[in-house]
């Protein structure tokens, strides 16, 4: 994924959703501790640019692979790219925290919502 000042945080989070469909990414204004959630007062419009967020973020790459772990992702977007982050998992209708299970993969996160969202389907 391209990292750049003139990026908005809707078109990052769509470029993560390419990715990882069932997954989420939101941007915050403040850091968060390892395994710790962040306030929703906290979140960034996504019409801003990373550029507004982070004045002084320096375009980039991230490589995003299935075995990195949720924690890895935030801490790579807080050290290369001074952008605080979350991931989200979709549950039903809901996107949810990973905060209890950041040491997940990337993949696991994916697919277990993917797994859940073809059982709800299912049931409906």
């Amino acid at each position: 994924m391209k990292i750049e000042k003139k990026l908005t945080v809707k078109e990052l989070k769509a470029s993560f959703m390419s990715i990882y469909p069932f997954l989420s990414l939101k941007v915050y204004h403040e850091f968060h501790d390892h395994f710790k959630g962040s306030p929703r007062v906290d979140e960034v419009e996504d019409e801003l640019l990373l550029g507004h967020v982070n004045p002084q973020l320096e375009a980039g790459e991230i490589v995003i692979s299935d075995s990195l772990t949720v924690d890895r992702v935030e801490t790579i977007f807080k050290e290369k790219f001074g952008l605080s982050v979350q991931i989200f998992r979709k549950s039903g209708d809901q996107w949810l925290q990973t905060t209890t299970t950041d040491k997940w993969t990337l993949e696991r996160q994916n697919n277990r919502a993917k797994e859940y969202d073809s059982f709800v389907s299912k049931t409906d």
